[in-house]
């Protein structure tokens, strides 16, 4: 009873919590993720979604809110195959083809590509396509200054589901799309041929598979895989293409 009373008297006292390295790495691979997500798509997502409320709540901006949010998490896997691809597009030709022919009209009306995209955005969502990017750099000299955004080098359709970047995967990565080569007319100066088209440029590459391509898709560059004359499956590397909500 003695040894109990004196126990009480004197209690042990109770260890003070310390930081151990542990729990300075921790800390500091905790830093290193929030600041990743501040410097890569999370940013861009936020800001997105608070801009889209400036004009009050709708069914529209919860919609695009929606469509965003997709996008956002399309960045966190892996894109579609290029089978799941061809899949797709064979079973919606018609529509895929008829969204081609939109975004050239669009075009040829507006003469921009930005104000085809809005134009088109409920075709684009329902193909489940994020938005439109023209190809190349070359203009086609028979088009002249009537339509200065037709490109001899198509337009790329970009999916939604596109996989990671860089900096999520830390090594390389790639945005995959649809690459839709348009009929021009007969040119001395360029050919007809899609392929050539395309291959003369430098910036692209044929592949059997964009997936396992023979060699890696290096810096500004992308691998394309055929389908037929005028579609194709895109990969290119992450920095080529500009990919904002």
């Amino acid at each position: 009873m003695r040894e109990e009373n004196d126990n009480s008297k004197n209690p042990r006292p109770v260890p003070k919590a310390s930081f151990t390295l542990k729990h300075y790495v921790a800390a500091f691979f905790v830093l290193v993720i929030i600041v990743m997500m501040l410097k890569g798509p999370t940013g861009a997502y936020v800001s997105s979604i608070f801009a889209s409320t400036e004009y009050g709540l709708s069914l529209k901006t919860l919609t695009e809110t929606a469509w965003t949010t997709r996008w956002y998490i399309g960045r966190f896997r892996g894109p579609l195959t290029d089978e799941d691809m061809i899949e797709k597009l064979r079973g919606k030709r018609a529509e895929f083809d008829s969204l081609a022919k939109a975004y050239y009209d669009n075009v040829a009306e507006s003469r921009s590509y930005e104000a085809a995209n809005k134009r088109l955005l409920a075709q684009l969502r329902s193909l489940g396509l994020w938005q439109i990017e023209p190809g190349g750099a070359l203009l086609q000299p028979n088009f002249g200054n009537q339509a200065p955004t037709f490109t001899d080098q198509g337009v790329s359709f970009k999916i939604l589901d596109h996989g990671a970047y860089p900096w999520w995967s830390f090594g390389r990565k790639n945005i995959k799309s649809y690459l839709y080569m348009p009929d021009i007319p007969p040119h001395p100066g360029s050919s007809s041929n899609p392929i050539d088209r395309l291959l003369s440029t430098g910036e692209y590459r044929l592949e059997a598979s964009t997936d396992r391509p023979v060699r890696p898709i290096l810096d500004l560059g992308c691998a394309i895989r055929q389908i037929d004359n005028h579609w194709f499956v895109q990969a290119c590397d992450a920095s080529t293409l500009i990919d904002i909500p």
